[in-house]
């Protein structure tokens, strides 16, 4: 009983399968039948036409128009067609142009959307207060890195978030990082921010008063050390969406420190531009010594440089982030970060041990 059951489920399938063999020839052939049934009836259609209505004219654009209407149906037949007044046209070649097209737009849209869902999967959202208190937790920890490194800072700042500022800044009267509330879900921002505060609190001139190409190393400096504390050399990603909107920003972040730009033709409109340069120095030099031990180099080199210097970049500040290393550690990793400075355009005078400067 159980192989008669056997042949008979054997049989079915057999069965089965020839019927489905028979519907794709049908359904091939319909389709091959198909553009020439249409090229038939679409000749006999202009055929009865022209007897019904002698006096009509089809000039060559109408024909032309009429070709175009069924050219989909006969790129499985023809290559090539040619029209009058337009000229050979590929069909085969733009069917594979237009679907190549559609791959790479298809792709791009999958990427947006990826780093769209993984900047919205970072932010953090909720209410004003939550906000706040999630920002000034960051701030806090961040403080107390910064005393870890033998900067001399009070208490944290608190965070005050509003409406309508379109960037955030430090309140020295109140100890406070007030900053626009689209920017609340980025801590690269309040972070950066600190930092900047910290850093011209160790300096005995004010902002506006520090050398131009002090002004780049400070800017270099703070993004380097708000990207350290989060161990991303990646600086502001969702504020950059902000940022985006209100200030046409044209690229996913704020800056990024993993890179490899130099000072040489640099265009120095703003001391943000020379901040990337000396950024991507610093997170090199955080990878040949290591997060804590570059960090406490940097901020003691940025503490010892009595004046920056007019020049674009600073070399005075160079030299003193030589000396300190140099002072701390083997003459070996010296020489390996001098290195590092001067494939970034700063070039070293080998006779007097002076960096300066590289000019044409």
């Amino acid at each position: 009983m159980t192989a008669e059951t056997g042949d008979i489920d054997s049989a079915d399938t057999d069965r089965a399968t020839r019927d489905e063999q028979t519907r794709d020839n049908q359904s091939s052939k319909v389709s091959r039948l198909l553009p020439a049934a249409l090229i038939s009836g679409g000749a006999v259609t202009i055929a009865v036409i022209r007897l019904v209505w002698p006096d009509l004219n089809l000039d060559s654009v109408t024909l032309a128009l009429f070709v175009v209407a069924i050219i989909p149906w006969l790129g499985p037949i023809f290559k090539t067609i040619e029209l009058p007044g337009i000229g050979k046209f590929e069909f085969q070649e733009f069917q594979r142009k237009v679907t190549r097209q559609l791959k790479q737009q298809d792709e791009r849209v999958k990427h947006v959307a990826e780093r769209v869902n993984r900047v919205e999967s970072l932010a953090f959202s909720g209410t004003t207060p939550e906000q706040e208190r999630f920002l000034s937790a960051a701030l806090g920890q961040f403080n107390e890195y910064l005393q870890s490194l033998a900067v001399d800072v009070g208490p944290a700042p608190s965070v005050e978030v509003r409406t309508g500022i379109q960037n955030a800044y430090y309140d020295g009267t109140n100890n406070k990082i007030v900053l626009d509330a689209p920017l609340a879900s980025d801590q690269d921002v309040v972070l950066r921010e600190y930092t900047h505060h910290v850093l011209m609190s160790m300096r005995p001139e004010s902002y506006e008063d520090l050398e131009r190409s002090g002004q780049g190393v400070e800017s270099g400096l703070a993004d380097y050390l708000a990207c350290s504390s989060t161990d991303d050399p990646v600086l502001g990603e969702r504020a950059a969406l902000v940022y985006h909107e209100l200030w046409g920003l044209d690229r996913p972040y704020i800056r990024n420190l993993k890179n490899a730009k130099g000072f040489e033709n640099l265009d120095l409109t703003h001391p943000q531009d020379e901040g990337e340069v000396w950024g991507g120095a610093f997170w090199e030099i955080r990878e040949r010594l290591g997060k804590s031990d570059a960090d406490g180099l940097l901020v003691a080199a940025w503490a010892a440089t009595e004046r920056f210097g007019a020049d674009q970049p600073s070399a005075p500040f160079a030299k003193a982030l030589i000396e300190t290393l140099a002072a701390r550690t083997s003459g070996a990793l010296a020489t390996d970060i001098r290195d590092v400075l001067e494939r970034r355009d700063v070039r070293f005078d080998d006779q007097a041990g002076q960096p300066d400067v590289a000019t044409d």
